[in-house]
C-alpha cells in the first residue's frame, strides 16, 4: 500500500499532518528529501488561497525561509497542477513583496 497517492482525494486526509510529517522528515532526512512534504502541505491544504489563513501563512514563511535559495522551483511546485482545489471564484494569492526575506 502506498503512503501517498497523488491521483486520489484519499491523500487529503492527511492534511492536517503534513506539517508535522515534514518536520520529521526534516529532522530525519534533511530538508533536501523533507521539500515533497512540504509541497504537498501546501497544495493539500490550499495554503496559496486567498482566505487559508494564519496557520498557512506560517507556514509559508516558514518554507519560504527553508527554501529560499531555490523559491522560483518552490513557486511552480505549490502552484501547479490538480491538487489545486479553489472553491467557486477564489484565487490562488502568491505574495509579491517580502516573499523570500
Amino acid at each position: 500500500m502506498a503512503v501517498w497517492d497523488e491521483e486520489h482525494s484519499c491523500s487529503t486526509r492527511l492534511g492536517r499532518c503534513l506539517h508535522t510529517v515534514f518536520l520529521l522528515s526534516k529532522k530525519l532526512h534533511g530538508t533536501k528529501k523533507a521539500y515533497t512534504w512540504a509541497v504537498r502541505d501546501i497544495r493539500v491544504n490550499n495554503h496559496w488561497g486567498r482566505w487559508s489563513g494564519s496557520r498557512s501563512e506560517e507556514c509559508l514563511h516558514k518554507y519560504a525561509s527553508i527554501y529560499k535559495s531555490k523559491w522560483k522551483t518552490f513557486l511552480i511546485d505549490t502552484t501547479k497542477g490538480e491538487l489545486i482545489k479553489l472553491r467557486g471564484n477564489e484565487w490562488i494569492v502568491v505574495p509579491t513583496s517580502q516573499f523570500v526575506k
